[in-house]
């Protein structure tokens, strides 16, 4: 079964839509700290996934 199920999931992780909601739920998760290490290991995140924006 898993190895049915696994090309679908890693097809569906590699689009531009699942890595921009996971930018902004990592965004989202950083704001509620009070340290920037979270911030910066989010914009690196970012421009990692989309270096030309």
């Amino acid at each position: 079964m898993i190895t049915i199920i696994r090309p679908i999931l890693f097809q569906f992780l590699q689009s531009d839509r699942v890595k921009a909601l996971i930018v902004e739920m990592l965004e989202r998760l950083a704001k509620t700290t009070d340290n920037d290490i979270d911030d910066k290991a989010v914009e690196f995140v970012r421009n990692g996934l989309f270096p030309n924006k």
